[in-house]
This record gives structure tokens, C-alpha cells and sequence, in this order.
């Protein structure tokens, strides 16, 4: 009787240690998911935000580009002193827009790295308060095991 309380036991730590390994393993894949997730979205509002900037950079340039040759064709007398005017004026807002979107996608590069770095803070606390949680119970388990084989030699 003693052997057989053991075997059942036993089996029931296997059974237990089996059932905590998958659920853990499943919490972690359900967390590798929110996390790829997340990525995906937030390298596609990048993209997004990238690509929204330099339509923008790209409209301006094209409207001071046409400026610049209205300028040239209706001010010939003057040309000289507007065109150049007005390409250092092109020039400025082009490094102006340039810089304003390295500066947008550095912002988006570190909102999406700061992201990472919580999900991925936030994945290692969920494994590891999981592995705790199966270590004690598989702990609890072996110590009663223990105690039973003990209380059945007695």
C-alpha cells in the first residue's frame, strides 16, 4: 500500500510538473506574440510616420522649386538677387526638413526601442515569476512526497 501511495504520488508530481511546464510555456509563447505584435505595429506607425515626412519635405521642395522658377521667368531684370535669395531660402528649408525628420525618425526610434525594451522587461518578469511559481510548487510537491514516504515507514 505504502509503494502504491508513493507510484500515485509520484505520478501525480509528473503530472503536475508536466501541466505547470505547459502552461508555462504557453504563457511565455501568448507573451513572444504580444511582443512580436507590438513590434509589427509600431515599425509600421514608423514606416508610416517616415513616409508622411517626406511627403511633406518633398511637397515643400516642389512648391519652392516652382516659386523659384515663376521667380526667374517674371523678374528677369531682378532675377539675379531673387533666384539667389530664394535658393538659399530653398536650401534652408530643405536642411531645415531634413533635419526635422531625422529628428521624427530618431523620435520614433526610440519611442519603438523604449517599447522593446519594456516588452521584453516585462516578458523576462512573467517567465520568471512563472519558473518561481513552479519551482515552489514542485518544491511543495516533493517535500510532501517526502513527508508521505517517511509517514508510510513508520
Amino acid at each position: 500500500e505504502a509503494d502504491d501511495r508513493v507510484a500515485a504520488v509520484k505520478q501525480e508530481v509528473q503530472i503536475t510538473k508536466e501541466s505547470m511546464q505547459k502552461n508555462m510555456d504557453r504563457r511565455i509563447t501568448d507573451m513572444e506574440n504580444i511582443f512580436k505584435a507590438e513590434k509589427f505595429r509600431m515599425e509600421e506607425e514608423f514606416n508610416r510616420a517616415k513616409e508622411d515626412i517626406q511627403k511633406d519635405a518633398d511637397t515643400r521642395v516642389t512648391e519652392l522649386e516652382a516659386e523659384l522658377q515663376s521667380t526667374k521667368d517674371c523678374m528677369q531684370m531682378e532675377a539675379d538677387d531673387r533666384v539667389s535669395a530664394i535658393e538659399k531660402e530653398l536650401q534652408t528649408t530643405m536642411e531645415s526638413m531634413q533635419k526635422h525628420t531625422d529628428s521624427r525618425i530618431e523620435d520614433v526610434k526610440k519611442a519603438f526601442q523604449a517599447e522593446k525594451v519594456f516588452m521584453e522587461k516585462k516578458f523576462n518578469e512573467t517567465r520568471e515569476g512563472i519558473q518561481k511559481d513552479a519551482a515552489k510548487r514542485v518544491t511543495g510537491l516533493e517535500n510532501e512526497l517526502q513527508s508521505t514516504k517517511a509517514c508510510m515507514q513508520k
